[in-house]
C-alpha cells in the first residue's frame, strides 16, 4: 500500500522527493532490512533517476512491489499516447508492454509481461547510484549480491559513501575472497566505480545554499557528515582498516571528532597527525547521515544510517549534523528526516549496541528543536548550549547538575530547563561571539536597537531570507548586536503601515510601538509580498521587533518537518509488531517534548512524497 503526503496548492508545497521504501526493519528477518530508492519527483522517471540508499535489501523487494501491483497495470494500445502525467519522453523504454497504474512505480512504463524481468529493466536502466551509510551487511549485502545484475548495461553502477565505508567495502568485500573485486579499482571486473564523498561537502563544488553538495543521480545531489554506531571492540590494527581516510586535529575542548571549523568555510583546511594520535583517538565504528537535495526545488531529506545517541557515546557526532540541518529547518528547506530507532524504551543504554530507542531518538530530535531555535535568535545553532550541541538524555533527568548541564556529553534532558513552550532553552545573555565590538557584551545588559545602520531596502547578494521574519545578514549577526556597547538613542517612527500602532514612550526618548506578535506577523507577511511598502527605517524598526521579544516565534520548532523511523527491529514474538510499541513510545515523548513534528514507521512497500 502507498502512503503519499498530499502536496499543498502553493507552487512552493509541489511533491519535490519520492521516497520508495525497500526495507523498513532492522532484521532478523533478512528480506526487511533497509534499503530505499530516492528519486526526484520532477525526473518523470528518466533514465539514471534513481539513488539507492543502502541496499540491504534491493531487487527482490522491487520484484515483490512490482509483482504486487502488476495485475493492475495497463497495457498500451500506442506508446506515445499512453504515457501518463509522470511518464518521461527521455525514458529508456519505446515500446512499453505494460504501464503501472498503481503503488510506487505508479506511471512507470515496463518493456517486460513478468515481474521479474521488469525489476531487472528498472534495476539496469534507473538506479544509477548507491549511496552506502555504512557497510554492515543489513546495509549492503543486497547490494554485493546483486551486482550479478549489473552485466550487459552501458555505464557501471556507483557506489558513493564517505571514505571509511568505501574503505572497508574495498578491502573485505570486494577482495576476490568475500566477493569477486567487480569495482573499477586494483584490476576489478569493472562493473562498480568508487565514488568517495568528502565528509561534510567538497567545498569546491556548488554554490551558496548549494555549495558542497555533489550529484549523485538525475536530479538529486548529496553531502555526507560521519557520525558514530557504537563503539568497536577490536582495534583498529586488528580490523584491518583505519575508521578515517584522514586524520582531523581534536578541537579547542579536547574531544575528537570536531573539526576546528566548518568543511564548508572558505578558511578550512586539512591537517595531518601524528602516529601516535591516530592511536589515541576513540575505536568507534562509523557510520553515515545523508542531506539529499533535489536540485529542481532545492528542497532537501536527511537520511540516517545506524547511529548511537551522542549523550552515551564515546565519540559524539551527531550535533554536527543537526547543526548543519537547523537553518534548512528554519527556511522550510529540509522535508523529511529519516532516522533509526531500533528498540523500544525498555532496552538498556548498556544494550543498545550502537542505536537508538524512542527516549533517545527524541532527545536526539529536541536538541536539533534547541538549535533551530539558536538558530532563529542569532542566526549561529551552537549558540544557546554547548558549542557541540551533544543530545540530552530523556533517560535519566536526575542526574542533571549545575557543573555538568553544558558538558557535550554530560547534558541530560530536564523538562524544567526549558522556559518556553518550544522546548527550547531561551537566549540569557547575547552570544559574544556575534558582537562586532572588540569587548566582550556586558551580561544582562540589554543592547541598543539602533547600534546599527539601516538596512538598506535592496537585499544583498550576500542575505538569506529567514522564514522566521527577518533578514539575516553575513553570519547572521542580529543587527541589535552588532554594536552592543552604543549609547541608546532616540528612534523616529517610521511612516506607513507600522504607524497607525500606538505607542508607549518612556522618558525623554522614543521607543517602538509595543504590538502583538500577530500584528508583527502580519507586517513580516507584508514585507515579503511587498517589500517596496517599507522604507529602510520601517524595515529597521520590523527587524528590531523581530528580535526584540515580540517575534511571532513557532511554538512547535519541527512543525514543518515529517519524520520517518526505520530500523526497527523485529521481537519474533507473538503479539502486536515492535513498530506500535516504538511508535507510541515516540508520540508520547515527542508530544511532552513539544517537538511539533509527524512521527511515522516505514513499512516495506510503501512510497513517500515530500
Amino acid at each position: 500500500m502507498s502512503s503519499f503526503f498530499e502536496p499543498s496548492a502553493g507552487g512552493d508545497n509541489r511533491d519535490a522527493f519520492q521516497v520508495i521504501i525497500l526495507g523498513g526493519g532492522g532484521g532478523p528477518i533478512e528480506d526487511d532490512v533497509t534499503g530505499v530508492l530516492v528519486r526526484s519527483a520532477g525526473s518523470f522517471w528518466a533514465k539514471n533517476s534513481i539513488l539507492a540508499v543502502d541496499a540491504g535489501v534491493h531487487l527482490s523487494a522491487i520484484t515483490s512491489i512490482i509483482g504486487n501491483h502488476l495485475p493492475g497495470a495497463i497495457r498500451p494500445k500506442h506508446a506515445e499516447s499512453s504515457r501518463g502525467p509522470h511518464a518521461s519522453s527521455s525514458g529508456p523504454v519505446d515500446s512499453p508492454k505494460l504501464v503501472m497504474t498503481t503503488g510506487p512505480f505508479r506511471d512507470l512504463l515496463l518493456p517486460h509481461e513478468t515481474a521479474k524481468a521488469n525489476a531487472l529493466h528498472l534495476l539496469q536502466n534507473y538506479v544509477s547510484t548507491y549511496l552506502i551509510t555504512h557497510p554492515h551487511l543489513d546495509h549492503l549485502s543486497g547490494f554485493v549480491i546483486n551486482t550479478a545484475a549489473f552485466q550487459h548495461t552501458t555505464r557501471r553502477k556507483t557506489l558513493a559513501a564517505l571514505p571509511h565505508a568505501i574503505n572497508a567495502i574495498k578491502a573485505h568485500i570486494f577482495n576476490d575472497i568475500i566477493w569477486p573485486n567487480l569495482s573499477d579499482e586494483e584490476g576489478g571486473v569493472g562493473l562498480v566505480s568508487y565514488h568517495r564523498l568528502t565528509e561534510g561537502g567538497n567545498i569546491a563544488l556548488g554554490a551558496g545554499d548549494r555549495r558542497g553538495y555533489i550529484q549523485a543521480c538525475d536530479g538529486l545531489a548529496v553531502k555526507g557528515w560521519a557520525i558514530t554506531h557504537g563503539d568497536c571492540i577490536m582495534q583498529p590494527s586488528q580490523r584491518g582498516s583505519i575508521n578515517q581516510e584522514f586524520p582531523f586535529p581534536s578541537s579547542s575542548d579536547g574531544r575528537r571528532g570536531s573539526r576546528p571549523n566548518n568543511p564548508l568555510s572558505p578558511t578550512y583546511r586539512r591537517q595531518s597527525s601524528s602516529h601516535s594520535e591516530l592511536n589515541s583517538k576513540p575505536n568507534v565504528v562509523d557510520s553515515s547521515a545523508f542531506f539529499i537535495l533535489d536540485e529542481r526545488s532545492g528542497k532537501e531529506i536527511l537520511i540516517f544510517g545506524d547511529v548511537e545517541p551522542d549523550s552515551i557515546s564515546t565519540d559524539p557526532r551527531t550535533y554536527r549534523v543537526w547543526a548543519d540541518a537547523a537553518p534548512k529547518v528554519d527556511a522550510g528547506i529540509l522535508r523529511a528526516i529519516f532516522i533509526e530507532c531500533s528498540y523500544d524504551d525498555s532496552q538498556k543504554d548498556n544494550m543498545l549496541f550502537g542505536h537508538l530507542n524512542p527516549r533517545h531518538l527524541i532527545a536526539e530530535l529536541s536538541t536539533l528543536a534547541e538549535k533551530v531555535a539558536n538558530f532563529r535568535k542569532t542566526g549561529n545553532p551552537n549558540y544557546g548550549g554547548a558549542s557541540t550541541g551533544s543530545a540530552k538524555s530523556l533517560s535519566h533527568p536526575s542526574q542533571a547538575s549545575t557543573s555538568d548541564a553544558d558538558s557535550p556529553r554530560k547534558r541530560r534532558y530536564d523538562g524544567s530547563q526549558r522556559s518556553g513552550d518550544d522546548g527550547s532553552q531561551r537566549l540569557r545573555d547575547p552570544p559574544p561571539s556575534l558582537s562586532a565590538s572588540t569587548s566582550e557584551p556586558q551580561r544582562g545588559r540589554t543592547p541598543s536597537p539602533l547600534s546599527h545602520q539601516p538596512m538598506s531596502s535592496s537585499v544583498s547578494p550576500g542575505t538569506r531570507a529567514s522564514r522566521s521574519g527577518f533578514v539575516v545578514q553575513g553570519q547572521g549577526v542580529p543587527p541589535h548586536l552588532r554594536n552592543p556597547d552604543a549609547s541608546p538613542t532616540s528612534v523616529p517612527l517610521p511612516a506607513g503601515p507600522m504607524q497607525t500602532r500606538s505607542q508607549q514612550t518612556s522618558p525623554g526618548r522614543t521607543s517602538f510601538p509595543r504590538r502583538s506578535p500577530r500584528e508583527v506577523l502580519a507586517d513580516v507577511n507584508r514585507l515579503r509580498t511587498n517589500p517596496g511598502q517599507f522604507t529602510p527605517a520601517m524595515r529597521a524598526a520590523l527587524e528590531y521587533e523581530t528580535w526584540s521579544g515580540n517575534r511571532p516565534e513557532p511554538a512547535k520548532p519541527l512543525a514543518d518537518v515529517k519524520v520517518v523511523v526505520i530500523h526497527i527491529k523485529d521481537t519474533m514474538k507473538d503479539g502486536p509488531p515492535a513498530s506500535d510499541l516504538v511508535l507510541a513510545q515516540l508520540i508520547d515523548h515527542a508530544e511532552a517534548a513539544g517537538l511539533g513534528c509527524e512521527i511515522l514507521v516505514a513499512k516495506q512497500g510503501e512510497s513517500f512524497n515530500f
